[in-house]
């Protein structure tokens, strides 16, 4: 996985990305046809347990509102 997005109230997607940013991934809004979408970005070589442990906190209710997806990219050969 390379990262997410989220869409969803603007409020939410500012605290998200308030997280990811605390979190020390890279993070960006951008308008979509569907409303603002916010991608998070977790780089090559990004630890595997802050990834799970950030995962972990977006199952909360705190972001209950969102609607998540992920990106996805084919591993390196």
């Amino acid at each position: 996985m390379m990262g997410i997005t989220a869409t969803g109230p603007q409020a939410d997607l500012d605290r998200l990305q308030a997280l990811t940013t605390k979190s020390g991934f890279p993070s960006k809004q951008m308008d979509s046809p569907e409303g603002w979408e916010l991608f998070v970005v977790f780089p090559p070589g990004s630890d595997a347990s802050a990834v799970a442990a950030f995962l972990d906190q977006l199952r909360g209710s705190e972001f209950s509102t969102l609607q998540f997806g992920s990106v996805m990219a084919p591993a390196s050969q």
